[in-house]
């Protein structure tokens, strides 16, 4: 029995990593989800925020540091690199390769149930129900945004919003 070859690292791994191993398959279908990035940062930022959460050694420092409150967090995310790390890593960068969508389908946070349910029944050929787990508690996410700071995260994510084709609060 042959094993596998493994791509990338626990989870996440980025179609990038599958074609430079020789292990994208092109006769596979293939999906993600995004979320608007205004709501997935904001989502992040109480996720990071939970003291059980660690995910990178860095995230400590962060935490202590740059997690006061949201508008801290979205300055210091102004000047950092977050292209290494999953939660702040720009969506785009996961599905695309040479400056094009590699996935076959591209679900939306927004429309999960029912996206969701097109995957399940496209793999499996039954829709399948998605239950909601690691959900963080906050009202929504355009409560927690002013002018400045949604032009920060417009810039820092300007690619996931063309891409993905969300508009800016």
């Amino acid at each position: 029995m042959q094993s596998e070859k493994w791509v990338g690292n626990k989870c996440h791994t980025t179609v990038k990593d599958f074609i430079e191993n020789d292990t994208w398959r092109e006769d596979y279908f293939s999906w993600t989800f995004v979320r608007n990035p205004l709501d997935r940062l904001l989502s992040s930022y109480f996720w990071v925020k939970r003291e059980k959460y660690v995910f990178k050694k860095w995230h400590d420092e962060l935490r202590q540091e740059h997690c006061e409150d949201f508008s801290t967090f979205v300055h210091w995310l102004n000047d950092a690199n977050i292209e290494d790390d999953v939660l702040l890593k720009p969506q785009h960068l996961h599905i695309t390769y040479d400056g094009s969508i590699k996935v076959n389908f591209v679900g939306r946070f927004e429309n999960l149930s029912e996206d969701w349910s097109y995957v399940t029944n496209k793999v499996i050929g039954k829709k399948i129900t998605l239950s909601h787990k690691n959900k963080t508690n906050h009202k929504h996410y355009t409560e927690y945004y002013n002018k400045e700071l949604a032009e920060i995260v417009h810039s820092k994510y300007k690619k996931d919003f063309e891409v993905f084709n969300y508009e800016n609060c």
